[in-house]
């Protein structure tokens, strides 16, 4: 049979690979090469024989925005930075997998249980700092009739996979078609290719067929929704069983990313982990996943750095924020409030000024002196706009994050923080 030299292939009985997953690699038949009975099979499939890459284009996936990905791995080492910075000043609470409160705690630990502490801080260091971004991209469909010739009918009396077995082929690579009886001959779907290279090109961490809870979608929702299930767990096992670009990868990721962004009792484990870049990357680049909550979170327990360096990724693209070339005017800030906000009527009295002051001073989380102006508008029903001048120059260069954008809270209200631009046309 005429063929690339480099390339070496087998073929098996389709049906039987398709209903008999353990089938061991010792059933699968070389072809003979160069044999009269393989002469009208290379004829009709030279086609293909010479072309053993994938029929995956390379055009397939979208662009990526080259600015907010420059942005997002500045980003990413600022909070990997962050997070190693938290894990090594507190090694007393890392006896534990994950720590459940902030660590500004102190601890009196005999040696034993200090190298042991310290053992596993620089393991979670390893891990964070080898954390890699997950992509979104799911992989195209490759199932496609190479090509109809009826005249070979004769020859099967069932379908034959012919798979490229070569060493030095990637799954993605590996030429896998399919002869069926009617003479067609079609480049297997991922279905059928994912049951190959399970069965018989399996990697050394992978596991084949996939525990049935990532699989199974009622076992899972279950899984999912229970207060008493490990969901980094989950996160752990899911590229030992799928690919990053396998719908049921991508689905189960922000199945559970979802799950974990509004659950507050669940952020302090997912923030000192690997999972937690990856997560909130999911997060900001997916309008399906809202990072309001662990943004308020993350405010309450004193990580203002993490929760300045989100933010400024969600208004990335917000033409509020300033650009390269871009100024704002010192000293001032514009604040958007979802909601009305109100101040009791024992606090006015208290303070026997105008309620616009007040609101200021609570929004900026600053004394009533260092407020020098305030202007209110309405944006639309029930919602608010501030436009604040401060004394200081600097907290306000701080409330919007140096031009980047901001979002904090009060009384678990957001409140989204901008800079006012002096191309601006407020005044």
């Amino acid at each position: 049979m005429a063929m690339n030299k480099a390339i070496r292939f087998v073929m098996w009985n389709s049906q039987r690979l398709s209903h008999s997953i353990s089938t061991k690699p010792s059933e699968v038949t070389h072809v003979k090469r160069n044999t009269v009975s393989d002469k009208s099979f290379a004829d009709q499939n030279s086609q293909f024989l010479h072309h053993p890459k994938s029929s995956i284009p390379s055009k397939v996936f979208k662009k990526a925005d080259k600015s907010f990905h420059k942005r997002l791995d500045e980003f990413r080492q600022t909070i990997k930075q962050e997070i190693l910075s938290e894990i090594l000043k507190s090694p007393h609470k890392l006896s534990q997998p994950y720590s459940s409160k902030a660590t500004d705690q102190i601890a009196f630990l005999t040696k034993d249980e200090l190298d042991k502490a310290n053992e596993n801080a620089q393991k979670r260091y390893a891990e964070i700092l080898s954390s890699d971004p997950i992509p979104s991209m799911i992989r195209p469909g490759i199932s496609k009739t190479e090509m109809n010739n009826p005249g070979l009918a004769w020859l099967y009396e069932s379908p034959i996979t012919f798979v490229d077995t070569s060493e030095d082929v990637s799954d993605q690579d590996r030429y896998i078609v399919t002869r069926h009886v009617n003479g067609t001959l079609i480049n297997e779907s991922h279905t059928e290719r994912d049951k190959i290279h399970g069965s018989f090109f399996k990697k050394p961490e992978q596991i084949y067929p996939p525990f049935d809870f990532l699989d199974s979608d009622p076992l899972f929702s279950e899984l999912l929704i229970s207060d008493e299930s490990d969901k980094l767990s989950m996160l752990d096992a899911l590229p030992h069983c799928y690919s990053t670009d396998h719908p049921k990868f991508q689905q189960r990721f922000n199945q559970i990313t979802d799950a974990m962004l509004n659950n507050t009792s669940l952020m302090d484990s997912i923030i000192l982990s690997r999972h937690f870049i990856p997560m909130v990357e999911r997060g900001l680049t997916d309008k399906n996943h809202d990072v309001s909550l662990l943004i308020h979170h993350l405010h309450s327990t004193g990580r203002l750095k993490i929760a300045a360096e989100i933010s400024s990724m969600l208004f990335f693209k917000d033409k509020r924020t300033c650009r390269k070339g871009e100024t704002f005017k010192a000293g001032q800030v514009l604040i958007i409030n979802g909601k009305e906000f109100k101040i009791p009527a024992d606090r006015r009295r208290m303070y026997k000024t105008h309620e616009n002051n007040i609101k200021a001073s609570l929004l900026c989380d600053v004394e009533l002196e260092d407020i020098q102006y305030v202007r209110v508008e309405q944006t639309s029903p029930g919602e608010n706009s501030f436009l604040i001048t401060l004394k200081d120059e600097s907290i306000a260069e701080a409330l919007h994050n140096s031009g980047r954008g901001n979002r904090r809270f009060y009384n678990s209200q957001k409140f989204d923080i901008f800079p006012v631009k002096d191309q601006s046309e407020l005044k």
